[in-house]
């Protein structure tokens, strides 16, 4: 006695159709589209939150100078050592020592500007 099936028959084939991996390899691509600006932005987003941090803590120092009526000193060091160290004084009067302050990171390059006279902050992107 034979038996019969009817309806589908099972296709025994494993794989993917072209059609599977088409579809797959254009979500690929559409992701590294998405992904790979976003890492090379965050360096400059990295960069950028740098120099804010620097001209933020110069402003702060500043402020308080002609606030209380007493000189204060920026200091920014590399390193343990007094070689690296850049010191920054503002009087109360609202004038400073003066100098450039040049950030880096990676092939990101600010310089930031303190006048002697008054005291003014002003920072540049050199490289970008």
């Amino acid at each position: 006695m034979q038996i019969f099936s009817i309806g589908k028959t099972h296709n025994n084939n494993a794989g993917f159709s072209l059609l599977e991996l088409l579809v797959v390899l254009v979500m690929i691509g559409m992701l590294v589209t998405l992904v790979v600006p976003q890492m090379s932005s965050s360096d400059q987003t990295i960069f950028k939150t740098q120099v804010r941090k620097v001209i933020t803590l110069l402003k702060a120092t500043r402020r308080s100078a002609v606030v209380n009526g007493t000189e204060r000193i920026a200091v920014f060091s590399k390193g343990d050592t007094d070689l690296y160290n850049i010191k920054i004084t503002f009087y109360p009067e609202g004038g400073s020592s003066g100098g450039e302050i040049i950030v880096k990171h990676l092939k990101y390059r600010a310089k930031i500007t303190i006048s002697p006279i008054t005291g003014k902050i002003e920072s540049k992107i050199l490289y970008e």
